[in-house]
């Protein structure tokens, strides 16, 4: 285990010391922290709003959909601040990789605990995906996985309240872990848990109220109603419909029902956590290959559908970065419907067939 370790490590390194090329959403992060340093609330404007103008320099010009005011929640935009005072990439590449390691060091753990086999902790620690969107890339999804899989291992030792912060603080940083909530207030012993994500919500919110309410959605607003690529689901649903907003209206209620129906019938936390946050994943209009790590370590905990296809579709993702080639060729942010059907018929034929054997095996132990 020791050389896997070593190994995992020695993968991140050329990447870890690469500056981002597939996506520039580090810039943001990065740009996100310095206004924050600056003593401005981040949530307050837009980067190309003109009270921001005096702090515009070669990282401004970097960053992505300048006129979208920041979509990112209160305990993310503490740790731009934090990478942003202490030196920028290289700061914010040093705590990606801590987080990644944390992520590891969660699934060695977890697995002890089932008593599966420790190798398994190489479906993430050698996965490409992981090394090119966390390692490389840099995306702020790395912190809240890492805190969201120590929430499933603590989780499965009975340390409720553990768990409750763990996933109360990733759901500050990316929003995909509240779904995780339910189970894990399901599983809890006194009925005033729900005390705790409310408390921890409150104590990240405080320092932004300056902002006041409406400003802190704006950013997500327009990410909700607006941004779309890569979603089969939702472009079929869209098809059918007619009407973009009906259609995400319809997969967050889909979303909501098999999150309802996950948490009621799986008991284990990586049970229940690979089936939501792979629901997740797959009702979102928008699948950006990093999004595509949210189930992945509890794919690697768990036994139960959709594992398999979490962990294909970690592999097959990555033809999604096919749109950056032919936006360099047409200007145009496109991923052709081909590459597109053959990334999810990949993943749904292997869901199929997993989900039908595991019946079958069910059915065998009656």
């Amino acid at each position: 285990m020791a050389n896997v370790l070593l190994w995992a490590i020695v993968f991140r390194i050329p990447f870890i010391l690469s500056p981002p090329v597939l996506s520039d959403d580090v810039w943001r992060y990065l740009w996100d922290g310095k206004v924050a340093v600056a003593g401005i609330n981040p949530y307050s404007y837009a980067p190309d709003d003109p009270a921001l103008f005096s702090l515009r320099d070669g990282l401004w010009d970097r960053v992505n959909h300048r006129s979208v005011p920041t979509i990112y929640p209160p305990f993310a935009q503490i740790l731009f601040r934090l990478a942003a005072s202490n030196g920028g990439l290289g700061a914010w590449k040093v705590l990606v990789l801590g987080f990644d390691l944390a992520s590891i060091g969660a699934l060695v753990t977890g697995l002890e605990r089932r008593e599966r086999a420790p190798a398994h902790v190489l479906l993430y620690a050698w996965n490409p995906l992981v090394l090119v969107e966390f390692a490389w890339s840099a995306h702020v999804d790395v912190a809240a996985v890492a805190l969201a899989t120590w929430a499933i291992v603590v989780a499965a030792k009975r340390r409720e309240a553990a768990s409750l912060v763990l996933v109360s603080i990733a759901t500050g940083i990316k929003l995909f872990p509240a779904l995780l909530l339910p189970a894990l207030l399901r599983r809890a012993t006194t009925r005033r848990s729900w005390a705790i994500p409310v408390a921890i919500a409150i104590i990240g919110s405080v320092p932004y109220v300056s902002s006041g309410m409406p400003a802190w959605f704006r950013g997500l607003r327009i990410y909700a109603r607006d941004w779309e690529f890569n979603g089969l689901p939702y472009l079929l649903c869209r098809a059918v419909v007619h009407d973009p907003m009906w259609a995400r209206l319809i997969l967050f209620v889909t979303l909501t029902a098999t999150t309802v129906v996950v948490t009621a019938r799986r008991s284990k936390p990586a049970d229940c956590a690979v089936g939501v946050l792979a629901a997740c994943v797959a009702m979102s209009p928008t699948v950006h290959p990093w999004y595509v790590t949210w189930p992945l370590p509890a794919a690697v905990l768990s036994d139960r559908p959709p594992r398999v296809a979490c962990l294909l579709a970690t592999l097959v993702v990555l033809v999604a970065y096919v749109v950056l080639v032919v936006r360099e060729a047409t200007g145009i942010w496109r991923l052709p419907q081909a590459w597109l059907l053959l990334e999810w018929s990949v993943v749904i034929v292997a869901f199929m067939v997993e989900h039908f054997s595991h019946v079958r095996r069910s059915a065998a132990r009656r």
